[in-house]
């Protein structure tokens, strides 16, 4: 049986962290010590370069560029280690016995950070890393990362991922570009590990694209600053 924990609304975070899970009269406490057997904690798998990173920018003067990424904003329901199930159009949920290895924002960046840092001639930092000034910063914002269900005795049936990045020039703070990226995966079942199977599909399609996206917009901007 799958169990849930649920949250009232997106904003509802610390909420959400102490709620009984909940599931057709099914009862149990999701919590991550003392109480109840402890969690399971799922990693997001780094995504496989994208198949076009081709290296164009081998010839550029002056080393990589350089490219912070930023943890992408979720609604607080989503920014949580929870695994966020929605149920219908309005509710937001967890699942019981089951949390990532870090808060949303966190696992999200280090995805997009890897999936950049595979792009030739490209390097990626995070944003705590002092001394290294970036030539671009990579803002995103995500308002979807959960396993979708049609009630709350009912399996999830698909993960869905959405975010909209935003390549920002760091001298002068320009917006330069921007993109949104939207991945879709069946899950097929019902336990949390074909669940969790279904969110890395989803999230390294998104991260894939997002790099993708990256090398393009790179080059141009080369040429149009004669770099």
């Amino acid at each position: 049986m799958i169990r849930y924990t649920t949250a009232n609304s997106l904003g509802a975070r610390a909420l959400a962290l102490s709620l009984l899970a909940l599931l057709g009269g099914c009862g149990g406490l999701l919590s991550g010590g003392g109480t109840g057997p402890a969690p399971t904690y799922y990693l997001l798998e780094s995504p496989a370069p994208p198949a076009d990173a081709a290296p164009h920018l081998k010839e550029q003067a002056g080393g990589p560029q350089i490219v912070m990424i930023l943890e992408p904003s979720l609604p607080g329901a989503l920014a949580t280690d929870g695994i966020a199930i929605r149920i219908g159009a309005h509710r937001i949920a967890y699942l019981a016995g089951a949390r990532w290895s870090d808060e949303t924002p966190l696992m999200l960046a280090r995805l997009l950070r890897h999936a950049v840092d595979t792009l030739p001639d490209v390097v990626a930092i995070s944003e705590d890393e002092v001394g290294v000034v970036p030539n671009w910063r990579l803002v995103s914002e995500a308002d979807a990362f959960y396993a979708e269900a049609t009630g709350a005795d009912a399996a999830p049936t698909r993960v869905a991922v959405r975010l909209t990045a935003r390549l920002i020039a760091a001298r002068p703070a320009d917006l330069f570009a921007e993109r949104s990226f939207t991945a879709e995966e069946p899950v097929t079942g019902g336990d949390p590990e074909a669940i969790v199977s279904a969110f890395n599909a989803a999230a390294g399609e998104v991260a894939r694209a997002l790099a993708s996206w990256l090398r393009e917009q790179l080059p141009r901007e080369q040429r149009r600053t004669g770099g």
